[in-house]
């Protein structure tokens, strides 16, 4: 339980850091400025959205763990109360 609880706030603490940074300092330089910065910018958002599609598998990942133990511990519940 102690890993599952680090691998979710290690995910949280990366869309905190990079996620919400990205998004308030591309606002911020304006989009589309010239030709140069829109490619440069349309880098960055690829880049970006390879980083969120392995966050969201891992958080994904993380809940299908998450549920693993909730019906493991069911299931020890249950054979606990037949004994």
């Amino acid at each position: 339980f102690v890993a599952f609880a680090n691998d979710v706030q290690q995910i949280l603490d990366w869309i905190e850091k990079h996620g919400d940074a990205f998004l308030q300092k591309n606002l911020a330089v304006g989009i589309g400025k010239s030709l140069r910065q829109a490619k440069k910018l349309d880098k960055m958002h690829t880049d970006f959205e390879m980083a969120i599609k392995n966050t969201k598998t891992n958080a994904e990942n993380l809940i299908a763990a998450a549920d693993n133990m909730y019906n493991e511990q069911i299931q020890q519940q249950k054979l606990a109360q037949t004994n």
